[in-house]
């Protein structure tokens, strides 16, 4: 069965995105996608729809923006008109098994490499990735109603834009995405942040000298302090970013999750969704004593990690590492453990739930099954899976 699944699959790759030739031998993808099913209750993904519209909402709730400005980071800019593609919401289910909400995301991996997963199933629909395609076209409509720069049709050039991009895990579907912006007829190429200059303008430009009109920005330097250059393009209207620092900083940046948990009754439409929200808390000094002494039943992260970066069960917290905790920017969230799903040989396996949104709305659900603490595929395999609501 898993043979079956990996080489269908990988035909499936190549079939659909032929620029992956080279590079399908060298992919671990046992680490990478899932061979099975999850099927969920279907009440779990309209309780998921309800928290990510819930969320979304926000940034049109002028108390909440009036809060934040007096946080505002560097980059941001507000208001801002512009939504952010690829947005992720994922969520572990209770005991009860109410969907909780554990972490946003402003660039979300694995939406390419899970429609091929549906493929590989059987289980495919059309809408998700036509709706995709769609949220980067009105981002660049958006972009060009802002008015700060000469209307095109279209990018003179995207840059799918990361740190070291060729040396990352996920260099398969930045491959994946150069097909997808041909389907809207934009010509585009991979880049690390570093090889994209500031010309006397302040447009971006590549080696070649051509203009980059469109940052598809996968790039974990959320306010983009590393490239002031990037930084000032954004926040002078230069070049489209999404997923950008305001959407970040809105909706993604860890600290708002303390925000939201904290200030519950504060912001209307927060008022439906508390129970799906989780205890999170800005590790202090006034908090350190309670954390340590309650370690077992609360998960510490540093407030903008990525793919499982120093996030630490609490039970397996040394003294040393809770210490570094709390001379950098931490916070601890309640406890709330995965999901387990036994595989058709009787293995069990840890899994989120990870939704997709544009502008509030789902395009498409991923399970995301693991072994070991955190969701990076590392320790013993696993991966992007379909998931069917039942």
């Amino acid at each position: 069965m898993e043979k079956s699944f990996y080489s269908q699959y990988q035909e499936i790759i190549l079939s659909q995105y032929p620029e992956t030739h080279s590079l399908l031998p060298k992919i671990p993808w046992k680490h990478i996608v899932f061979p099975e099913v999850i099927k969920i209750s279907s009440s779990i993904f309209h309780q998921m729809a309800k928290v990510v519209s819930a969320i979304y909402s926000l940034k049109s709730d002028k108390e909440y923006l009036d809060f934040l400005k007096s946080h505002l980071e560097s980059g941001v800019c507000l208001p801002h008109p512009q939504d952010s593609v690829l947005m992720a919401y994922d969520f572990h289910l209770d005991s009860s098994g109410a969907p909780r909400l554990i972490e946003v995301n402003t660039n979300g991996a694995g939406f390419l490499i899970t429609d091929a997963v549906y493929q590989t199933q059987g289980i495919a629909d059309k809408k998700p990735l036509e709706e995709l395609i769609q949220s980067f076209q009105e981002e660049w409509n958006k972009f060009q109603q802002g008015g700060k720069t000469l209307s095109k049709p279209s990018p003179e050039k995207v840059a799918l834009m990361d740190e070291n991009p060729f040396q990352q895990k996920m260099i398969l579907e930045f491959l994946m995405y150069k097909k997808i912006f041909q389907r809207l007829n934009w010509s585009a190429d991979i880049y690390d942040s570093k090889d994209l200059k500031e010309d006397s303008d302040g447009f971006l430009r590549d080696g070649q000298g051509r203009r980059v009109d469109f940052v598809y920005n996968r790039s974990t330097d959320f306010y983009l302090e590393k490239s002031p250059h990037l930084q000032r393009a954004y926040r002078q209207g230069k070049a489209c970013f999404s997923p950008h620092p305001s959407e970040y900083f809105l909706l993604s940046d860890k600290a708002r999750l303390c925000d939201w948990g904290f200030h519950k009754g504060k912001w209307p439409s927060l008022k439906d969704i508390v129970g799906n929200l989780i205890e999170s808390q800005i590790l202090t000094e006034n908090n350190a004593d309670w954390a340590w002494e309650n370690k077992k039943k609360l998960f510490f992260k540093i407030s903008q990690g990525h793919g499982g970066q120093s996030a630490y069960r609490g039970k397996t917290l040394t003294r040393k590492k809770f210490s570094q905790l709390r001379q950098g920017l931490a916070l601890f969230q309640e406890y709330i453990p995965p999901p387990v799903f036994r595989d058709s040989s009787g293995q069990e396996w840890k899994f989120d739930l990870r939704a997709y949104a544009y502008q509030g709305h789902i395009q498409q659900i991923a399970a995301r099954c693991y072994k070991g603490q955190v969701t990076n595929f590392q320790e013993e395999g696993g991966g992007f899976a379909a998931v069917k609501f039942v």
